[in-house]
């Protein structure tokens, strides 16, 4: 093998239609028999002081789970804000967002028409900003400006509809705006940084982006009409071409510039902490908040959970066992209804794909939905479509599911398969108990110049 450590076996090329390439049967994507992957929210419970969850950790001593509690009730109104009034403001290093575009002209839109619910939810909004000083009246030379709009925020857990929110079309803004290319982590690679952690911890920071400082310079840049008045933004707003950059960039540099890498990360506005051991956790957890506090960011304290065996972050759960995908996603794949046109397939394949790593083969089994995304394919869902997209449901019915994080200090196990449909791979690693678990796998269509090709060229 090219890699110490590494063993690649490749099956002897065979066609298979659906499900597990035959070659990789003997890799388990779940928990040891009669085991089942462990769920958050079994154990957690609200702090009544503070508002943020204790997710119990059955690791945690009596004497390790009080020195959490106390270290993080301790940091109460240094590290948490309550309401948009407590966010002094991002004040480190990284300094105030800058919006740089591309012209001197103005970009400027007419006022929309709303009706009078919809005014009402504006001036409402709007209200709510000016109060904290997130935003406020902008009377120069009118550079840029755009229009609100209203979209309403749903529950991803349970559907139900729960706010009205107020956003900008900063849509012609963005089309001059220089481009910031920083970019964020992959899923992936979080989860495996994580290592052998056995407790978590999650921060979800306080309307994030409106924790950032704009440059007074680039203020009016942001300016959008209330009626037939203007108000500009302080803070970066959501909705601006480079906010996502500008935020990664300041927490990457943060926790970097405390020491942290190997004991967090943030996807944005979510951060993660986990530890080894829950006597260090209570000191990561302490330098995570002290590191986020000192430079003025502070975390949502209903949105925090401190001490947990399983976790949800970015749609899957993290436990000491692996990642498992999050189960309102799986109850979400399970209740989707057969697409009534590309568009409805493209949204459907799209949220299907982001938990196609824990599926071997799902290449094969999204072949005949994806020949529908072709150009000049005509739309028809018929027998074969319908038995695609049900057996795509098939694959992530099973309780237990579940990528193991890879141990470097053991072999590694490449599987790879060929067939007429699809190319694919299993990364597996032999456990204690003797049996091989899939720790990743990768898979792709073949075009139909790929599909012709003989057994010993796939």
């Amino acid at each position: 093998p090219d890699h110490p450590g590494v063993h690649t076996f490749t099956a002897e090329p065979r066609i298979h239609t659906s499900g597990l390439p035959a070659a990789l049967t003997s890799v388990s994507s779940f928990t040891p028999e009669g085991q089942v992957a462990a769920t958050p929210h079994n154990t957690y419970q609200k702090d009544s002081e503070g508002g943020w969850i204790w997710g119990n950790s059955v690791s945690l001593s009596p004497a390790t789970n009080q020195a959490l509690k106390t270290a993080v009730r301790a940091r109460k109104h240094s590290a948490f804000a309550y309401s948009m009034e407590e966010l002094p403001g991002y004040h480190g290093d990284q300094g105030p967002f800058t919006l740089d575009l591309d012209t001197t002209k103005p970009i400027v839109q007419p006022p929309r028409r709303y009706s009078p619910k919809e005014k009402e939810v504006i001036s409402t909004k709007t209200e709510e900003l000016v109060k904290p000083g997130i935003v406020k009246e902008y009377g120069g030379p009118t550079a840029c400006a755009v229009n609100p709009v209203l979209a309403a925020k749903k529950d991803p857990d349970t559907g139900q509809w729960t706010d009205l929110r107020m956003a900008q079309d900063y849509r012609p803004v963005n089309q001059h705006t220089l481009s910031d290319k920083y970019g964020l982590h992959r899923p992936e690679e979080i989860f495996q940084r994580v290592g052998k952690a056995v407790i978590f911890s999650k921060l979800d920071l306080r309307q994030g982006f409106l924790q950032i400082p704009i440059r007074p310079e680039d203020q009016p840049k942001t300016a959008y009409w209330v009626g037939n008045k203007l108000m500009m933004y302080t803070r970066m707003p959501y909705g601006l071409k480079n906010a996502s950059a500008k935020f990664q960039r300041v927490m990457d540099y943060e926790l970097s510039k405390a020491g942290l890498d190997d004991v967090s990360v943030a996807f944005i506005d979510d951060v993660l902490i986990w530890s080894e051991t829950p006597e260090q956790h209570v000191k990561d957890v302490e330098r995570v908040l002290d590191a986020l506090s000192a430079c003025g960011l502070r975390a949502h304290p209903d949105k925090s959970i401190f001490g947990a065996d399983v976790i949800e972050y970015l749609g899957h759960n993290l436990s000491s066992s692996g990642i498992s995908p999050h189960q309102a996603k799986i109850a979400a794949i399970m209740a989707l209804q057969p697409p009534r046109n590309v568009s409805e397939l493209r949204t459907q394949l799209g949220f299907i794909n982001y938990y196609r790593c824990y599926v071997p083969g799902m290449s094969q089994l999204l072949a005949e939905l994806n020949k529908l995304l072709k150009k000049g394919e005509p739309w028809v869902w018929g027998l074969a479509q319908q038995q695609a997209h049900d057996a795509i449901k098939q694959a992530f019915m099973r309780e237990g599911i579940i990528l193991r994080r890879i141990d470097y200090n053991r072999p590694l196990i490449v599987h790879t398969d060929f067939s007429n449909k699809g190319i694919g791979a299993v990364l597996g690693q032999v456990d204690d108990d003797g049996n091989e678990y899939m720790c990743a796998c990768i898979s792709r269509s073949l075009n139909k110049h790929e599909a012709n090709y003989s057994s010993y060229k796939g």
